[in-house]
């Protein structure tokens, strides 16, 4: 009989137990004392740039270091052409402008083309053409003309060589050698220029 007691008591307790440890976890939760575990955590930030380069590219490829040799030859046409490279590495909308200083084009000797598309004839005169277009590349709307092929004289190709930066070609791609192919053009008709070298500067420019 006293084993069964003890038991009896034993198993009591038992049964009491999970309940006294719901009212123990009661009493510390009302006084704020949690019993689970705090999260921690330890936060950073990293800013992430991407930088684009701008950079537009003019150049010319003219066989003997920026220079176009013409041959004048006397009471005919004579021209000098040069492939431009140009073009932009991230704006696929850029336009290759062509121009001189102010006044004739060469200093004396030949005056600049007056008429809008036009052979060279009967004066001492120059012009300047766009004698071909690459791949992606046209003409520009400001340059009405046509074409003009190195030696042709016979497609109304030329304009006077303009004093202020005028418009030639344009593209509609990226990328840095888009070809242009300009020439400048110089009738001799038979005047007695006097001899030697004549030069003039054509400028280029690249907008986007």
């Amino acid at each position: 009989m006293t084993l069964t007691a003890r038991s009896s008591r034993r198993n009591s307790w038992l049964l009491l137990a999970p309940m006294a440890l719901l009212l123990i976890a009661a009493v510390l939760a009302n006084a704020g004392i949690s019993l689970t575990p705090n999260a921690r955590a330890m936060t950073d930030s990293v800013v992430v740039t991407a930088t684009v380069s701008s950079d537009l590219s003019v150049a010319d490829q003219c066989a003997s270091s920026g220079t176009m040799a013409i041959a004048v030859a006397l009471g005919t046409h004579a021209d000098g052409t040069c492939a431009i490279n140009f073009g932009s590495t991230n704006d696929s909308s850029v336009t290759l402008q062509a121009g001189s200083s102010a006044g004739a084009f060469f200093a004396s000797g030949f005056a600049d083309e007056g008429a809008t598309c036009a052979n060279l004839s009967a004066v001492d005169e120059a012009g300047l053409k766009v004698v071909s277009v690459g791949a992606n590349v046209t003409k520009a709307a400001a340059w009405t003309c046509a074409l003009g092929a190195a030696g042709n004289n016979a497609t109304t190709s030329y304009m006077g060589v303009p004093d202020a930066f005028t418009n030639v070609c344009v593209t509609g791609v990226v990328g840095t050698a888009l070809t242009c192919t300009l020439g400048v053009g110089v009738f001799e008709a038979g005047s007695n220029l006097a001899p030697g070298g004549y030069a003039g500067t054509l400028n280029l420019n690249v907008i986007a």
